[in-house]
């Protein structure tokens, strides 16, 4: 055994963790972050035992509330009552007859089993090592031995902690190295920079079109505004004769030519085409949120199992009939059978395992929420696009459910041998090529 590492961690309750960053992204999104950010250091961690301890330094909630992490920590420790350095004292009192003791947080995700690796390797020729953050603190703290004082007098949570400490370690003559600088995640930007950095969290929008230019600006402007915006918007156009093409060069989004007609087709060509690692498929006529990307993002990033979902949807109308669908269409995306309009969204290689994007003229998002359940429990992560209802109110309510019914049973009987009389049937008026 070469030493300790005391995981500093409060109980991801609403409201008591992660309160800057509830501030911007509210308390129930904030905690939810927090949670994963616990399972995601710990598990980062692995790789160091059995020859480094792994204790949980819990916060917050009965020892049963971390259950969920008990399979990767060594032990759990109760923080004492008292301000941080009381609790960092604490810790390191207890654990130090086991060797070097280390203390890190779970607010720096780019921490790795390296890292502490090099900390632990580092006290073999000095008394302290520290993880200086990029905001004045620090991300890990090690001493190779129990110091007496060491936590007492220090500005806790602002940009001189680290300088105090420092200044502390000089004035008893205690030796210091410090490792590389890291960031802290404690605001909405700096949780919004570190997904930037993230070289697997590249997004692109695909939209399929045909003669939407009156459409289009809407919702290419509600992508422009997003708080954290797509690396590329990609339209698929199939021979549009209005100004789709002007509108999309207008907002600087791509286009690529599709010959094949059929919005499945026109997505799969997209997709082909796009490099990124999350894929967002949106209508033409879909206006987002603003975080919404950054909510996908922050999903597909946080749960590294989940394959795609959807974000939900909202008519751009005030007709009851219009909620009673949202409500039926949200149970179904709970149960992972979401619809093209909710807006889903999917990792391109993970998909790739299944076949890639059905390339079919329509059932296209009825097929790929299919391909989507064999790889993991599909998102329904209720961030609702506005979409307009045009196709009901051009074809009446009734009418529309009725049709779309028939056209799901047909399609569940004869799958994609089906697909060309249903776009026949859904678009009598396009002609095929």
């Amino acid at each position: 055994m070469t030493g300790t590492i005391l995981v500093y961690l409060k109980y991801p309750e609403p409201g008591r963790v992660k309160t800057r960053l509830a501030a911007t992204l509210g308390a129930e999104h904030a905690a939810e972050l927090y949670r994963t950010w616990i399972g995601h250091v710990l598990e980062r961690m692995q790789p160091l035992r059995p020859k480094v301890r792994i204790v949980g330094a819990f916060d917050g909630a009965a020892e049963s509330a971390f259950a969920p992490w008990s399979g990767l920590v060594d032990a759990w420790w109760p923080q004492p009552a008292g301000e941080l350095g009381a609790r960092l004292d604490a810790g390191f009192k207890q654990h130090a007859a086991n060797g070097p003791v280390f203390a890190i947080g779970t607010d720096c995700l780019e921490l790795d089993a390296q890292r502490i690796q090099d900390a632990v390797a580092s006290l073999q020729n000095f008394d302290t090592v520290f993880g200086p953050a990029n905001d004045g603190g620090y991300y890990l703290v090690g001493m190779a031995r129990y110091l007496s004082g060491f936590f007492e007098g220090i500005r806790w949570s602002s940009p001189d902690t680290l300088q105090d400490h420092l200044d502390r370690c000089r004035d008893k003559n205690w030796s210091v190295t410090l490792l590389p600088p890291l960031n802290d995640i404690d605001t909405e930007a700096d949780w919004k920079a570190y997904l930037v950095r993230r070289d697997d969290v590249s997004l692109a929008v695909v939209i399929s079109a045909i003669n939407e230019a009156a459409a289009l600006p809407c919702t290419l402007e509600s992508l422009a505004k997003q708080t954290a915006t797509a690396d590329r918007v990609l339209i698929v156009d199939c021979g549009s004769r209005d100004d789709t093409r002007e509108v999309t060069a207008r907002y600087r989004a791509d286009v690529l030519d599709s010959m094949t007609p059929g919005r499945g087709h026109q997505i799969a060509a997209g997709v082909d085409a796009c490099s990124q690692a999350f894929i967002v498929v949106a209508h033409a006529d879909m206006r987002f949120p603003p975080d919404a990307l950054a909510r996908i993002r922050e999903h597909l990033h946080a749960q590294p199992d989940c394959p795609g979902g959807c974000l939900g949807h909202c008519f751009d109308s005030a007709r009851t009939a219009y909620r009673i669908i949202e409500w039926f269409d949200q149970r179904r995306a709970r149960a992972g059978q979401s619809y093209g309009d909710q807006c889903q969204f999917f990792r391109r290689t993970a998909l790739q395992r299944v076949g890639g994007f059905p390339a079919q003229p329509i059932m296209e998002d009825v097929e790929l929420a299919a391909r989507l359940r064999k790889l993991g429990v599909p998102a329904a992560l209720e961030c609702p696009v506005l979409v307009s209802p045009r196709r009901f109110e051009q074809r009446g309510v009734l009418r529309t459910l009725w049709q779309n019914w028939r056209f799901r049973r047909a399609y569940r009987r004869s799958g994609v041998s089906a697909t060309q009389a249903i776009f026949d049937t859904y678009y009598p008026h396009r002609v095929r090529s």
